[in-house]
């Protein structure tokens, strides 16, 4: 008889897809128990794509009033404030377009590196997984 359980899980959230080990299964060290769906992560990189897009979108229009209002402003057609203040947004707005840029490359690292996360290995070999809940008894100690 073991003399604990040891739990087993992943190192991300997420829905599990597969499960590769049932109750009272015997399973090797390194054995693949179950993997996570990668949809999640997938939709997270999804959704920071369409805000950099959204940014650079608004970058984009915030910069074309700057320069605007800076030709309209050498002929005297919009104020000094107007002017600075068009040129204070497209200057925000391009680093609203940094960050989210950044967020996404974070979110891609994250996405490629999950494959290995979204699996959950048997640590060692045993005789038997104790429950769905992936508890597995832990090696008895030799000394």
């Amino acid at each position: 008889m073991p003399s604990k359980l040891v739990p087993l899980g992943f190192e991300v959230g997420g829905r599990l897809a597969r499960t590769r080990a049932q109750k009272g299964e015997v399973v090797k060290a390194d054995q693949l128990l179950g993997q996570l769906d990668p949809e999640i992560a997938d939709a997270q990189v999804a959704q920071a794509e369409a805000a950099v897009a959204a940014a650079e979108a608004q970058a984009n229009i915030a910069a074309d009033v700057a320069d605007r209002n800076q030709k309209l402003q050498t002929e005297g057609s919009v104020s000094d404030v107007q002017s600075k203040s068009a040129s204070a947004n497209r200057s925000r707005r391009r680093r609203s377009c940094w960050r989210r840029r950044r967020s996404c490359r974070r979110r891609r690292r994250r996405a490629s590196g999950t494959t290995s996360r979204l699996r959950s290995a048997a640590p060692w070999s045993t005789r038997r997984i104790r429950s769905a809940g992936w508890s597995a008894p832990a090696p008895r100690s030799t000394s």
